[in-house]
């Protein structure tokens, strides 16, 4: 079992798996001590709803924010509705909760939730704003293109949990390729279906397998050098085969050779289940998948829209 010292300053997506265990007291209230700050709370403060807000018709907001809250409310059946105040656009989850979707313009500060310092930790809506590629396609991405690196951390906090403890209560165990793993409730029913996809593709394929070597789960841990929790802290990544597919502060490489040439079949059938490839990001992550169907719903919104009609 990974300590909680080590998975610290893990990077991103590390090359050896961790699970977070709550067995031990001491390990635990150590974990509970190093918790990072959940999200931006000047601009993203999540909490109970004030009376002064106002519930928002669907269609009294813009056609973008229609399909985010459609796809929001289809992943996330947590997600129970939008309402507004002066500050902006709130999400409501669960019975008393809400997340800040969108900061109004007139309120000031960094409208649409843009953060302090280096922008990865945003509000909902400029987590969903760029579009993510489907498969097939895999286009260039310039400096500062990962769609989906962006990341609400107060609506990761409010599905999972803002602490070891949260995130740990709520954690299944899945397999991929017969290797386990722990996952949250929600991602680990969507990788069963990854799993039946890769299992028949491997079989057609049984070069794919090197591919598929599990090199992590759930860890609580914070990204390298940044204050903020990696993905896996609420167990809803899985890196695979590190050891072929690097993070790109291991390499010099822009853009890596694996970002166009990586399996198709592995990327597709985990997109089809919700989770979106950091291969397609320009600080590359080509071992690591996350659950974020809400961008999978989004893309697939988007691209049929785009397409002609037949």
């Amino acid at each position: 079992m990974a300590s909680v010292s080590s998975a610290a300053v893990a990077a991103e997506d590390s090359d050896s798996p961790g699970l977070f265990s709550a067995s031990s007291s001491t390990q635990a209230a150590a974990a509970e001590a190093a918790v990072p700050r959940i999200g931006n709370r000047e601009l993203c403060a999540s909490g109970p709803a004030p009376k002064e807000e106002e519930s928002v018709e669907v269609n009294s907001v813009d056609a973008d924010t229609r399909v985010d809250l459609q796809c929001l409310k289809a992943s996330y059946p947590q997600i129970t509705g939008l309402v507004s105040d002066a500050q902006g656009l709130w999400l409501l989850v669960g019975d008393k909760g809400r997340v800040l979707y969108a900061r109004h313009a007139s309120a000031g500060g960094a409208a649409n939730g843009q953060s302090q310092g280096n922008g990865w930790d945003v509000d909902v809506r400029a987590s969903m704003a760029e579009p993510y590629p489907l498969e097939p396609e895999r286009p260039d991405t310039p400096y500062g293109v990962s769609p989906g690196r962006k990341r609400s951390y107060d609506l990761l906090a409010a599905l999972y949990g803002g602490t070891p403890a949260q995130v740990n209560k709520q954690l299944v165990p899945a397999r991929l390729a017969g290797q386990p793993l722990r996952l949250s409730a929600a991602a680990g029913m969507a990788l069963a279906g990854a799993d039946a996809a890769l299992v028949e593709a491997v079989r057609e394929d049984p070069q794919l397998r090197k591919f598929l070597k599990m090199d992590g789960g759930f860890m609580w841990r914070r990204i390298a050098g940044e204050s903020r929790l990696s993905p896996h802290a609420f167990g809803i990544a899985i890196d695979l085969s590190s050891r072929i597919a690097p993070y790109w502060r291991w390499s010099k490489l822009r853009p890596h050779p694996l970002q166009f040439s990586y399996p198709v079949a592995i990327v597709s059938a985990m997109e089809e289940a919700g989770f979106i490839w950091g291969g397609k990001w320009h600080e590359y992550d080509i071992m690591h998948f996350e659950y974020r169907p809400e961008l999978i719903c989004k893309a697939r919104v988007m691209r049929d829209k785009a397409s002609p009609a037949k």
